[in-house]
């Protein structure tokens, strides 16, 4: 009897070790911040809202940075601006952020002779792909294939596809190998990609690319609201630089044995949260003060581009001004003129807020032509053509079937969801019929 007992109980002390292990609860790894594709944004326009820019979304990461507990992770992934000018702002307002790293973007390399050079002043280390030529800032530590951080218990590791968009086997095959190095000594690996999100969706899931436990930055990422899994790799949601960020806290548990087979330490589990900023900086602060300056300086340069008012000129771009649409449609003209697409580009002038990003959407001379060709035309903004089109050969030949009737999905290219967030597709299209 004593010994059946004795066997009992050590089969059910057995059933519990089996059960404890089963169960063996995650533990906390880190919190990793990112963000990427900055383009040059600045600041939101506010025609829907407060301004939100860079120094508000700085303002904020650092505060939910401090409030967190635990090692974090703060990553750039790059394409900051198109040119210089832009750029710096973008850099400062990272190096004031303390990011950790940046990777660097296919648009980053439009501007590179400008961009080394601000990048040796801040000392941040910047993310290449292991294929990329980049010279003496190699030999002097300020590119670098990858990047690993010990972050509590667990080392993690860094790496970029890039700054090359398009699809190279052999870019692809260097890729592979520098994953496949921090495979073998990091817990966590991070990829920034700049590829097609379902071509890299196949890199991985052909093993290429599998040695990735997250990925950043693919293009086609804005279509993801929460982090999605390709085997045992997640590729993560867009959080563009300036308008939200991403916040990922990751806690790991013992890999089973079919993962640890990919050489895996360690399974993952993920809880993110998209953080858009509210409204903090004050105008003296920094980066408010340079963005100013910036926008100031684009504003003269829009001015400086020069008019040409000549026929021909408008007839190149297939640009017709509103005035000219009156000589026929005076009652139409004088109802848009009252309307507030008329005044569109008064707006940014109240506001202060001549800035190439708004103009597209405030006045469609520029959207059309890339400059103003009417100097003494008073109104400016969502003009005749932006509705009906080319208006050029209906100037010539005014029949109905040489117009566009006008269609509301046109509206959705500037009243965004983030643009304009309380728009009534209905009630406004009635406001301008006419």
């Amino acid at each position: 009897m004593t010994t059946h007992r004795s066997l009992a109980l050590a089969a059910l002390a057995g059933l519990s070790l089996l059960a404890g292990l089963a169960a063996d609860p995650a533990k906390p790894g880190f919190t990793l911040y990112y963000t990427h594709d900055a383009m040059g944004y600045l600041e939101s326009c506010g025609c829907a809202g407060p301004v939100i820019g860079l120094a508000d979304m700085v303002n904020e990461l650092m505060a939910r940075r401090k409030a967190v507990t635990g090692p974090t992770l703060t990553l750039d992934g790059g394409n900051l601006s198109k040119d210089q000018s832009r750029g710096r702002i973008v850099w400062d307002a990272l190096s004031r952020g303390g990011y950790d790293v940046v990777a660097f973007g296919p648009s980053d390399v439009a501007w590179q002779h400008e961009y080394w050079p601000m990048v040796f002043e801040k000392k941040l280390p910047v993310l290449v792909g292991p294929w990329f030529q980049h010279g003496n800032n190699l030999a002097n530590g300020i590119a670098v294939p990858r990047w690993t951080k010990k972050l509590g218990d667990l080392t993690v590791g860094v790496t970029s596809s890039g700054p090359r968009a398009e699809v190279v086997d052999k870019e692809v095959k260097a890729t592979q190998a520098v994953l496949a190095e921090l495979r073998k000594t990091c817990d966590v690996v991070i990829l920034v990609s700049y590829h097609d999100i379902g071509v890299e969706r196949a890199l991985v899931d052909t093993g290429l690319l599998g040695d990735a436990d997250l990925v950043i930055g693919c293009r086609g990422c804005a279509l993801l609201e929460n982090p999605e899994q390709t085997r045992n790799t997640w590729f993560l949601p867009e959080a563009p630089q300036g308008r939200r960020f991403g916040q990922l806290k990751l806690s790991v548990s013992p890999a089973d044995a079919a993962l640890a087979q990919t050489g895996r330490k360690y399974k993952l589990a993920l809880a993110y949260e998209s953080i858009t900023p509210k409204q903090s900086a004050k105008a003296d602060d920094p980066i408010v003060a340079d963005t100013r300056k910036q926008q100031q300086r684009e504003a003269r340069i829009q001015v400086a581009k020069g008019y040409d008012s000549d026929l021909d000129v408008m007839a190149k771009y297939g640009y017709v001004p509103s005035d000219r649409c009156a000589t026929c449609h005076r009652e139409q003209y004088v109802a848009w003129g009252r309307s507030r697409h008329a005044q569109a580009f008064r707006t940014l002038l109240d506001k202060k807020a001549l800035r190439d990003e708004c103009l597209p959407c405030h006045a469609y001379e520029i959207k059309a032509t890339g400059k103003f060709l009417t100097p003494t035309k008073q109104e400016r903004g969502v003009e005749c053509i932006a509705c009906h089109g080319n208006g050029m050969v209906h100037l010539y030949i005014p029949r109905k079937d040489t117009i566009d009737r006008g269609d509301r999905t046109l509206c959705v290219g500037c009243h965004t969801q983030v643009n304009d967030p309380n728009w009534d597709a209905e009630k406004r299209w009635a406001a301008i019929a006419h």
